[in-house]
């Protein structure tokens, strides 16, 4: 197919979770109004993140379309999976400063405006997972792929 409209947005301001249970990270967002519901869209996300030492952190990505269902993505494409998109762990005394790359062709069958943002937990409970790392930039790109 042909790409239709492309559409970008980016963040530097770090924010942190401590939970063990995903959390929306909206300051990061794209959104597109596909044209048709034939459409496909190419997400792809660049996102900076960082995790306490010894500790472990998992990213993954939601959709959300306009008046209706919001998904994450990454876990739900796999049924058995709980870790989304990407996994962080720092194995020694460091903080596993990283710049991830997400790429993933969605089917959101809508011509309703679709939106797309991060997802992040930590592994353990009480230990501080970071997302747009201080002064660098993430970002996320949307592709409309024509039927």
């Amino acid at each position: 197919g042909k790409l239709g409209q492309v559409v970008q947005a980016y963040n530097r301001g770090e924010q942190t979770t401590t939970s063990n249970s995903f959390q929306d990270f909206t300051q990061l967002t794209g959104t597109i109004t596909p044209t048709a519901t034939s459409s496909k869209i190419l997400v792809q996300f660049e996102i900076t993140h960082h995790i306490t030492a010894t500790y472990a952190q998992f990213i993954d990505f939601k959709r959300s379309i306009s008046g209706g269902a919001v998904t994450q993505i990454g876990t739900s494409t796999d049924g058995s999976a709980d870790q989304g998109f990407a996994y962080n762990k720092s194995v020694t005394s460091d903080l596993a400063y990283r710049r991830t790359s997400i790429t993933f062709l969605d089917t959101p069958s809508t011509t309703s405006a679709v939106s797309y943002y991060p997802v992040m937990k930590s592994e353990t409970n009480g230990q501080t997972a970071y997302i747009y790392n201080g002064g660098n930039l993430s970002t996320v790109q949307l592709m409309e792929v024509l039927a």
